[in-house]
This record gives C-alpha cells, structure tokens and sequence, in this order.
C-alpha cells in the first residue's frame, strides 16, 4: 500500500559520460622550397583545437585541428618556425535522450617527438587526448513529511545547494589587429598563446550574461630577421548563455576557458605584414543553483503494518568558499653557462592542478613546464625545460569534513630574466578560479509502503522495558512498533533519551 507521503525535489548533477580518446598522430613534414635547411630541432609542439562539440543520442563528437609548430636552428644559427595544420575529430559512445544534457571536450597532447629524417623533411608522432564529458540535472525526490499517523519519521535539516541549471556553451571571437607601427612587419610566429578572465556575470530568467576580457599574445620574428617582437593584445568578452533553469536569485558557478585560438599574419593595404588575426573559440560552463533547506528523513518505520522504505545515499553541497586569485610566482631555475649566454624566450606549457585541504585551508597545488629559448657561448640556439610548482592557499571559513573543487588555473604572464651566473629569474602571472564546495552523503528517505503484517499476533497493552541510561526512545519505540510521543507521555519524559537506568513502561498504539 503506498502511504500518502509528502516529497521535494533536489537538482542532483549526474554525469551520464566521463571518459578519455586517445588520438595518435604521425606528420612527414616538408618543408617549402623558401624554408632554409633544418640543421637541428629545438623544439616542437603541438596544440590541439577543439572547434566544436556535437552530441546524438548515441554518440558525442569533437571536431578541431592540431597545430605543429616546430622550431629549428639553420646552418648560420638562426631560428625558424614551421607549422603544420591538421584535422582533429574523435567521438565517444553515450546514451541519453536529454536534449539540455551538458556536454563538453577538453584536448591536451599527451607527448610529442620530433626528429630530422634529412635537411628538409622530419617526422613527428605523439598523441592528442581527448576528454568527453556529459552532465545532465537530475531531480531527486526526498521524503519530507507524511499524513500517515501510522508512519513515524525521523528527519534531520538538511542545507544544500540545488541545481537547476547544467550547461556548456560555445563561442568563437575573431579580431584583425595591427601590430603597430613601432614594430617591424611580421616574419613568422615563433610562439602564441590565450587567457581569458571573467569579470561579471548577471542572471535574468533563462539567460546570463558574462563579461570579461580575453588576452591573446604572439612572439614573432620580423621579415628582415631582426630581433623578436612580443606583441600583446586584449579583447572584451560580452556574451549571452541561454539555458533553461537560470534565475537571478540562484548561485551562478560560470567557468570560460580557451578551446582554441589561431593566429595568422596578414598584409594590410600598403602590403606589408601588419595585421595579425586572433580567433579565438571559448568554452563557457554554466551551473545554476538555488539554496536549498528541507527536512529530510533519516529513518522511518509503521506502528502498523511492515514498511518498505527505499533510501538512497545522497550527495549534498554547499558553497564553502569562492577562490579568485591572481598571485605572482618567482623562480630562479638553474642553466649551465653553455645552455644559456643570452635569453631569447621563456614559454610555458599546460599547468597541471590538484586540490586538497589541510584543515581549514583550500591548497591548489601546481605545476607547470617552463621552457627556455637561449644562445650558447657559441651562439647556437637551445632549448631546455624546467618545472615551477607553486601553490595556491585560501583559509575556509568553516573546516568542512569534505571539500570538492574543480579549480581552473591560467597563466596569465611570463617573463623571464638572465642573471650574470647564467640562472634565469623567472615571473609567472597565476589567476586561480574555482568553488569549494562541502560535500556530504546522507542516506536518505526517498519512498515508502506498508505491506500489511499477516497473521501478526495481538500486542499486549503494554509492555514493561527496563532501560540503560542514554538509551534513544526513538530506537526503544520503533522496536516495539509505537511512537517517542507515547513512551514520552507514560514515563513523564520530554527529552528524546533516557537520562538514567529505569523501568519504561512501553504502551502499544492502536
């Protein structure tokens, strides 16, 4: 029999696909008849984009591109850069019928090897992998109460934040710069890189608006082969999500990131090499939650019948902290004299993230490959690569038993200076974003019935039990089928335990 139960729902994020692509890569890379000869690889990489995301009901797909860029040094010592463009697409396997399921990709190069195969032709290998995620919000229904006298219900406060709103948007931004006319006309692009950095957001119904500010940067060498130009240029980011489920009075957890940026020199009208285009495609996700208090049933049982109850483990969150730092690094790395005469560029890589507690404290640990373009003694280029690792710390204000965050750290600068025993100082510009979120698991009252007790024997009218002190009268009533409120009212009691070893006089509910 179903009991007549009251119930309120609690957006649940779950996510419906988690997994990782592997995507290897073999380029035989030629170089043009205008390349000089190649007479040793510095250094190659190779950067994936990813340009759009598609799901079915069966499978999601990642469409992009890798760039190859590999730097060498020419006979006469000078360095050169050579791209290689080609296309990226991977897709993974997911059942779901939700057309406002959250679905993203994230592209990282897992290695890349590079080497010269003759003066005009290498060969590269490595493996781009590709991380699909899907989310979707769920709701869960809770029981709070019930009209039944017959159910007795043991419920707990419980604080969480409810989603109502899971979604993942993408969005492409372009620009035609000029470099400037203090700068030489653009040669070749030795190294680009992007952030991007949110700056507000505001919630109306069903839509957020985000701004922001993408900062985009290119080191080039000059057409006359003059010394490398630093070009640095930023961009306001305005745009507009649309997902069912936003509110203005909801927490807003809003997260950008750049999927993909490409940078190309152009001729303006004189013909000269004075433009650069940035297109940039950002990611933004988007997680909309409104705070949440009910009373949820920790325990429950029938004074008749038997009940079946079905409880389910729960995972609640609340909003512990918001982390928004910008923090500069300093670190001296070690070069030998031979590596390093004269700097020529520092450069960074992915930077690797993981959270913990200590305490009271929130810890994004980091690390991140810093990599030094140099001149030898000789005045040979080289390339060699260190490892920074830094920290970011927030006191929380409440220690929670367990804290979750998914924290995005970008480097937003780097800079690097020679000292005169050949170590290089280098400065990082470190922006941290993220929510600390405290998570608990309760197991919860999620339905009831009563099936009715066959040949179930007639109950004394009551029963004599003699108690230890401490005893709950919750445990003492449910095993003998009344309710605390009766045991309370035949024993002159008013608290919910036994303060002292006595007799209980236990009365049975009609």
């Amino acid at each position: 029999m179903e009991l007549n139960v009251k119930t309120a729902a609690i957006g649940m994020e779950e996510t419906l696909l988690d997994t990782t692509v592997e995507n290897a890569f073999d380029l035989d890379v030629h170089l043009p008849e205008y390349f000089p000869d190649i007479q040793r690889i510095l250094k190659c990489t190779v950067r994936p984009n990813i340009l759009s995301v598609s799901a079915g009901t069966d499978r999601v797909t990642a469409e992009g591109n890798g760039v190859m860029r590999m730097l060498y040094a020419t006979e006469e010592n000078r360095v050169v850069a050579f791209e290689q463009t080609f296309p990226l697409s991977r897709s993974a396997p997911v059942r779901t019928d939700d057309p406002n399921a959250a679905v993203t990709a994230f592209a990282q190069t897992d290695f890349v090897n590079c080497r010269a195969t003759g003066q005009r032709r290498a060969g590269v290998h490595g493996v781009i992998s590709v991380r699909f995620l899907a989310c979707a919000m769920r709701e869960t229904q809770l029981v709070v109460g019930a009209e039944e006298e017959t159910l007795q219900l043991r419920t707990q406060t419980v604080h969480a934040q409810s989603l109502r709103c899971a979604a993942e948007r993408s969005f492409a931004m372009s620009e035609v710069v000029e470099v400037g006319a203090e700068n030489p006309p653009i040669g070749q692009i030795l190294r680009d890189d992007a952030s991007v950095r949110i700056d507000s957001v505001k919630a109306i119904k069903d839509k957020l608006l985000i701004k922001g500010e993408l900062t985009a940067e290119a080191l080039y060498a000059p057409e006359d082969g003059g010394e490398w130009v630093r070009f640095r240029h930023t961009m306001p980011v305005s745009q507009i999500v649309e997902a069912q489920g936003i509110a203005e009075e909801n927490r807003q957890d809003v997260t950008l990131r750049v999927a993909s940026l490409e940078t190309t020199p152009k001729a303006d009208g004189s013909g000269e090499t004075r433009l650069l285009e940035i297109a940039v495609r950002l990611f933004a996700g988007v997680r909309s939650m409104a705070a949440s208090q009910m009373q949820a049933v920790r325990d429950a049982y029938a004074t008749k019948g038997i009940l079946q109850p079905q409880y389910g483990d729960v995972t609640l969150r609340t909003a512990a902290e918001q982390i928004n730092e910008t923090m500069t690094v300093k670190q001296t790395f070690e070069l030998s004299a031979s590596e390093a005469a004269q700097l020529l560029d520092v450069s960074f890589d992915r930077v690797q993230s993981a959270f913990r507690t200590d305490g009271d404290t929130a810890i994004i640990e980091c690390a991140v490959p810093i990599g030094f373009l140099t001149l030898d003694a000789q005045g040979a280029p080289a390339y060699t690569e260190r490892t920074a690792e830094f920290s970011c710390r927030k006191i929380l204000a409440e220690k929670p038993d367990r804290a979750v965050c998914a924290p995005s750290v970008q480097i937003t600068g780097c800079k690097g200076m020679l000292t005169a025993n050949g170590s290089v100082e280098v400065r990082l510009e470190a922006q941290f974003d993220g929510t600390v979120y405290a998570a608990e698991t309760e197991r919860l009252l999620l339905s009831a019935s009563v099936e009715d007790a066959d040949g179930e024997q007639p109950r004394a009218a009551m029963t004599i039990y003699f108690s230890d002190a401490g005893e709950s009268l919750w445990d003492i009533a449910r095993r003998y089928g009344t309710t605390v409120a009766a045991v309370q009212e035949e024993n002159d009691l008013s608290d919910e335990t036994v303060p002292q070893k006595r007799m209980l006089v236990i009365p049975t509910t009609v």
